[in-house]
Formats: structure tokens, C-alpha cells, sequence
């Protein structure tokens, strides 16, 4: 029966699950959230100025060592079955998640209202009313964001949601007849620790839009004896738990989490199989 199946993927919990279509592009997308055009600033055209436009509208981070590989050679543990099945049999996920590949990150555009702002974030206002002026400016080493006329108005830590609203009041406040539109024209670099059974463990330097999926396509995947199922990322004394699997399988709902500056990402060994 299994050599009539053909190709099968082995789940970390023994099921045999049959392998999809490469799902990374819609799994780091779904990873980042709320990405699309250019939020909160428009065109001319709309009567908003764009301060966005000229610049740089991504960037493509390589993995380490440029290391590019079409597969992992069969694992101890695809022979075994293999050989016992008479059909070729495959862990589930590692021809997507098991090797290197460049990842595309978006430097400006739409982001989303549960996006935490940090040192380094680039922030563009405009004020359109009474008062018609574009400012650019970046959130400092304190923590604030310094518009003129207003009051410095914490940033770092906070929604992005949060803080626009927090800057809406202040300019009411400040300025006659006035509104302003505010977005994140770039967002800032930080440094992951990946580690376990990873190709390449070390530190990364990604972006605040970057995803789990990032860091490891940038450590050159997961390695067959590491799990998907379970990938720890250690932030500020808590634990979390990442499930890839449910990504993979089209439910995303364990890998939606994004990365924050100084995280430590964990992949486990596989568990009994």
C-alpha cells in the first residue's frame, strides 16, 4: 500500500503526509502581516505628497555563505522507512525549510497597526490642512519620536496603532485645522541568535518585518534532525513555542510571530518518531 502511495511525507508526531506546492512565499507574507502598498501616504493625485517614493523599496538578504542547495541528502531515518516501504518516503517540510534561500524584505509600504517600534524605525508625517509640511525623522536611542511642535512622544516598545494615535492628539493639540498621516517609511535593522539544529547557527541581522521562516532560510534551513514542530525563541525571560507545521499545512497559525532585537531562536532535535 505505502509503495503505491509513492512520495510521503513523516510528520514529527509518525503520520504520513502527502507533500504540497512550495508554500515559503505565502508563509513569509502571512509571517509579516499587513504588508501592501504605501499606507497612510498616497500620490499627488489623492492630494497627499508621497515622501516614500524614492525610497529603496526592498532588500534581499542572502544566506549564510551563499548557500544554495536544491535538497539534504536522505536521513538515516528516510532510509530506514524507505527501504521498509519500498517507496521513497520524505520528512515533511524540509525541501522547503531545510536549505538556504535569499529573502526578500520589504523596506517601506503598509504596516500593520500591531507592528512594535523600536529604535531605528523611520517615521514620515505629513500635515495637511492649515499647516502643509512633510517631516522625516527617526525614532532615537531614548526610545522617542521628535516632531516639530510637538512634545517627543514615546515609541519604542509601543504599536505602531498606538503611537499614530498618541501623534494624531498631538498635532490637534499643536496645530490649527490640521491633520496628520503618519507611516513608517523604513523599518529598523536587528540581531538574532539562531542555533540548534540549524546548517549554519549564528547570529543574523534582519529587519523588524522579518519573520522566524527569515532567520532560518538565512542559517541555511533545518536540519533533518531538528524539528519544525517545535522552535523556540527566547525573548526578555519568556519562551515561546513556534509550530511550523501549521504553516506548512496552509492553517498558518503557528508562525504569524515576528522578530524583536536581541531574540535567541531555537531549533529543536526531532522528538520520537
Amino acid at each position: 500500500m505505502l509503495a503505491a502511495i509513492g512520495l510521503l511525507a513523516l510528520s514529527d508526531e509518525g503520520r504520513a503526509q502527502v507533500s504540497g506546492s512550495d508554500p515559503l512565499t505565502m508563509l513569509q507574507q502571512m509571517q509579516r502581516g499587513g504588508l501592501g502598498g504605501l499606507g497612510g501616504l498616497g500620490n499627488l493625485t489623492n492630494g497627499v505628497v508621497d515622501t516614500t517614493s524614492q525610497l529603496p523599496q526592498s532588500q534581499t538578504l542572502q544566506p549564510q555563505g551563499n548557500m544554495f542547495a536544491s535538497r539534504q541528502p536522505l536521513s538515516r531515518l528516510e532510509q530506514i522507512l524507505s527501504a521498509r516501504a519500498g517507496a521513497r518516503l520524505q520528512q515533511f517540510g524540509y525541501d522547503q525549510l531545510g536549505v538556504g534561500r535569499s529573502v526578500t524584505v520589504p523596506e517601506t509600504g503598509a504596516v500593520a497597526d500591531d507592528y512594535i517600534m523600536g529604535p531605528g524605525d523611520e517615521v514620515v508625517m505629513s500635515l495637511r490642512g492649515q499647516e502643509n509640511s512633510d517631516f522625516r525623522t527617526n525614532v532615537d536611542r531614548n526610545g522617542r519620536v521628535v516632531l516639530p511642535r510637538l512634545v517627543p512622544i514615546p515609541a519604542a516598545g509601543r504599536t505602531f496603532g498606538s503611537f499614530r494615535q498618541d501623534v494624531d492628539a498631538a498635532v490637534h493639540r499643536a496645530y490649527v485645522a490640521s491633520t496628520a498621516s503618519t507611516a513608517i517609511g523604513r523599518v529598523r535593522q536587528i540581531s538574532v541568535l539562531v542555533s540548534g539544529e540549524v546548517n549554519a547557527p549564528g547570529q543574523r541581522i534582519v529587519t523588524g518585518l522579518s519573520s522566524v521562516v527569515d532567520a532560518i532560510l538565512l542559517s541555511n534551513g533545518v536540519k533533518k534532525t531538528g524539528s519544525l514542530r517545535s522552535i523556540h525563541i527566547q525573548r526578555a525571560g519568556h519562551d515561546y513555542v513556534v509550530d511550523l507545521y501549521s504553516v506548512l499545512t496552509g492553517s498558518a497559525a503557528g508562525g504569524t510571530m515576528r522578530l524583536a532585537d536581541g531574540d535567541r531562536i531555537i531549533v529543536s532535535p526531532l522528538g520520537p518518531r
